[in-house]
């Protein structure tokens, strides 16, 4: 931070992370017929090496006009990421005597190239109205612009020798532009009301060499708020909004990848963004150190995103990302913080919700609704100083999808963290999944296919993290950059 004078403050911030990391992972696959017995075992390993570094760079300028809130804020950033795969995937056929069938085999390997630029520029302006007291305007604009280059070259694996395969190998150059400007008006009631209402408009362009990709549109984003304040520890809001949520980028990258012979996944460069309205309301009281809150909302989401499967006529699977998910959803949620001894703190969260898809041909049957419970719990307790041990579970009692639903799921986890050297230097070791309960499961059932799959990777674990602060803990934290939550996960294939 640099401080031109004392209303003025000019801030650069910069960021940068490697990282390497290997992984494999297996598939193991039978293929029945049509009386559930079975035809064929695959037995698929597919190792990968993931090579990643990103930096980012940012300048912010801050400009505070008079003792009022009147003040500008001008924000540019630009982030750098690239990603380099290489993977392998190899599935051995036998069939229903373990003999192993090569013709039915499969071998490949793939490299893939992944880089991305973000350059974000923002300007906010706040301005009280000084005729209408505790009444101001905010405005501004933002413009981002996002440059994607994907290579994924895949290889056919014959003899030892590898062969260049030209049509399941892809490039994407891809060119996103948004543009937004919005306008806040707030004002308040004496100290019991406040309110506000907003629109933002932006306009997205977007570019590709592939010509389903191109899109060029206009869209609008109201929102309204009001809140009532009762007293210093007890306030009602209710607030209203239109969203947009843009497909990640890997969504729209054609490239396939395989689990086995007769599974494979693709990516949809025809996905259009997701639009949904929401309205929630919730009332907080607080009673000396405890706090309760209780919270509703409504949800209705159109062309939503959503896995959909489909069986070709030689039994391969196909699984790709579409527009579909039409919903209408409602919660009702109660969180509850209570301090019960200087040394002991208590945190709960519980959830219920229910959502309905409509029929959709090709995701669904029929219509599917269902409702969800979700229950989260901490305690922590606090002792030697400032050190402090936490326990904390969730469990979730399934959910409906658009294709099926979600089985039930929970985990439960612990901490233990200590601060040194007046709290300059902080060591933590966390047990994540300690019961390996963390596995999931999904059914769905659609036209020509009733499927039931689970999954589970390697989340019970232990971290051990040591942290060391330079500096006076005075110094504001800032972020090297407001980076776009959809710029992870842009390689050749679903993860």
């Amino acid at each position: 931070d640099y401080y031109v004078d004392d209303k003025t403050t000019l801030t650069y911030a910069v960021s940068g992370n490697y990282s390497r990391s290997s992984d494999v992972s297996t598939t193991n696959s039978v293929n029945l017929d049509a009386s559930e017995n079975p035809i064929a075992t695959y037995n698929a390993n597919s190792p990968g090496l993931n090579n990643r570094y990103s930096i980012g760079n940012s300048v912010t300028y801050e400009k505070k006009f008079d003792s009022t809130e009147r003040a500008l804020t001008v924000y540019l950033s630009h982030t750098f990421n690239s990603e380099i795969d290489q993977s392998s995937f190899n599935s051995l056929a036998s069939n229903a005597d373990g003999v192993y069938i090569p013709a039915n085999s499969l071998d490949q390997k793939s490299n893939t190239l992944n880089n991305l630029q973000n350059i974000m520029l923002k300007l906010d302006y706040i301005h009280p109205l000084r005729k209408l007291k505790g009444y101001k305007i905010e405005a501004g604009m933002k413009n981002e612009t996002t440059l994607k280059k994907n290579v994924f070259d895949d290889y056919n694996v014959m003899n030892n020798a590898e062969q260049f395969d030209t049509i399941l190998s892809t490039k994407i150059n891809y060119v996103e532009n948004v543009a937004a400007v919005y306008g806040i008006m707030s004002g308040s009631f004496k100290k019991w009301l406040s309110y506000s209402g907003g629109l933002r408009a932006e306009h997205t362009f977007i570019s590709g060499n592939n010509n389903a990709i191109n899109k060029n549109y206009i869209s609008f984003f109201p929102s309204a708020g009001i809140t009532v304040t009762f007293n210093d520890s007890q306030n009602l809001s209710i607030s209203y909004n239109r969203r947009i949520q843009r497909p990640p980028f890997y969504y729209i990258n054609n490239a396939i990848t395989y689990e086995d012979q007769f599974t494979t996944w693709q990516g949809n460069p025809l996905l259009q963004p997701s639009f949904s309205n929401n309205i929630s309301i919730a009332y907080s009281h607080n009673i000396k150190k405890h706090a309760f809150v209780l919270k509703a909302g409504g949800t209705l989401v159109n062309s939503g995103f959503t896995d959909v499967t489909t069986v070709t006529g030689n039994r391969i699977t196909r699984e790709t990302e579409v527009n579909g998910a039409n919903s209408k959803a409602c919660n009702f949620g109660l969180y509850v913080k209570l301090h019960l001894t200087s040394w002991w703190e208590a945190q709960a969260n519980y959830n219920y919700s229910y959502t309905y898809y409509g029929f959709a041909k090709g995701i669904n049957l029929t219509p599917i609704a269902g409702s969800a419970n979700n229950l989260w719990g901490s305690f922590q307790f606090k002792f030697w100083k400032n050190a402090a041990f936490a326990v904390s579970g969730w469990y979730n009692t399934g959910s409906v999808t658009p294709e099926g639903a979600h089985l039930p799921v929970g985990a439960l986890s612990a901490s233990l963290k200590k601060s040194f050297l007046k709290d300059h230097l902080t060591v933590s070791i966390a047990a994540n999944d300690i019961l390996n309960t963390m596995k999931w499961k999904e059914v769905l059932a659609n036209t020509g296919i009733q499927s039931f799959s689970s999954w589970q990777g390697n989340y019970r674990c232990v971290t051990i993290s040591i942290t060391y602060r330079f500096g006076s803990h005075d110094i504001e934290e800032r972020r090297a950059g407001e980076e776009n939550d959809r710029i992870g996960g842009g390689g050749g294939g679903k993860g």
